[in-house]
């Protein structure tokens, strides 16, 4: 039986939160491209929210920008029913 080591993703945001500091964040509700996520990303936020109720229009899209959050170094958070 072979068992893969799946990698270990850090989240900053909640290491952040562990250590006192304060975080920031972005709500997204327009989608035409996970930039978005680069862009937030690159001015400094820590974290943002992903609309999946009013905008998302598929779950491939959704995948493309959760591993964009994950290259960028930014903590998605998806709202979900």
């Amino acid at each position: 039986m072979s068992t893969t080591k799946q990698p270990h993703i850090t989240n900053p945001s909640k290491n952040k939160l562990k250590g006192g500091d304060s975080i920031t964040g972005i709500a997204v509700f327009e989608f035409f491209g996970p930039s978005i996520i680069k862009i937030a990303a690159s001015v400094g936020f820590d974290f943002i929210i992903i609309d999946t109720e009013h905008g998302m229009p598929n779950n491939d899209n959704l995948k493309n920008f959760l591993m964009s959050a994950r290259d960028n170094r930014i903590a998605p958070v998806v709202t979900v029913i």
